[in-house]
């Protein structure tokens, strides 16, 4: 019918029924991407003139309830050190990777509890491994969907995102919202909004021994931890608002309207 037509890319799906077939990206206006690694796996020689990375933005969204009522609603002591992942079950998110990263933790007896927020098809897959690995609940915890994760940030002390494929994840922009330490993968575009050793640790995918010491590190250094979550919150509030990404959107509407 005529319409301006603008798809954006997130990343996912790749090589999927969800993924735009060549003739589809060619005959639309614009495309947005949410992160230049995005925008480096389509073909510029093609679409380069139509493509725009936008990134995601987050709003700050304030717990609902103190750190401490969430841990005493959990059963979790204010003296043990609480990492969270916040991802759906599947192959892809690195579930299985940070199970045996913390298997091979397990002999150290960290004072650490680690908080599996979502759900998926590979959930009773990861249960079984965690037991299989001699890991109790006092070491990590599968909450399944939670619609508090504000709430479930705030009661934590850093954040983890071992993928083995991302496009921008707002997991960790919003976990940075809430001064967490990010531990992550360098896939996507998560180093573009992880600089290592600044905002968080960025390890390879896969790579288990090196996600095992980067959770070490980080259980370790309680003042490292605020260090890396202050700069993240700071970085969010300067780059990655959610009122940032809606003013970019309009200038691109607006631009296409007027051609």
């Amino acid at each position: 019918c005529g319409a301006t037509v603008v798809m954006t890319n997130h990343g996912q799906g790749q090589g999927s029924a969800r993924t735009p077939s060549a003739d589809e990206w060619a005959q639309t206006d614009s495309i947005v991407t949410v992160s230049d690694a995005v925008a480096d796996r389509m073909d510029r020689a093609q679409l380069g003139s139509k493509i725009r990375t936008i990134y995601n933005g987050v709003q700050f969204a304030k717990p609902q309830r103190t750190r401490e009522q969430v841990r005493q609603e959990l059963g979790i002591p204010e003296d043990r050190v609480v990492g969270v992942m916040v991802a759906r079950v599947d192959h892809l998110k690195g579930h299985e990777n940070l199970v045996n990263a913390l298997g091979s933790l397990r002999h150290k007896n960290l004072p650490l509890t680690v908080l599996i927020v979502g759900d998926g098809a590979r959930r009773s897959e990861r249960e079984q491994q965690a037991t299989s690995l001699g890991l109790g609940s006092e070491q990590i915890r599968f909450l399944g969907f939670r619609s508090d994760i504000p709430d479930l940030l705030g009661a934590s002390d850093f954040f983890l995102l071992p993928s083995l494929t991302e496009g921008l994840p707002l997991s960790v922009l919003e976990a940075m919202s809430q001064g967490r330490p990010v531990i992550a993968t360098r896939v996507g575009g998560i180093p573009e909004l992880v600089t290592h050793d600044q905002h968080g640790l960025l390890i390879e995918s896969q790579d288990e021994p090196a996600l095992a010491a980067a959770i070490e590190s980080l259980v370790a250094q309680p003042e490292k931890r605020v260090a890396l979550g202050t700069a993240g919150r700071q970085r969010t509030e300067a780059s990655f608002t959610f009122e940032k990404m809606l003013a970019e959107y309009d200038d691109l509407y607006r631009s296409l309207k007027t051609v």
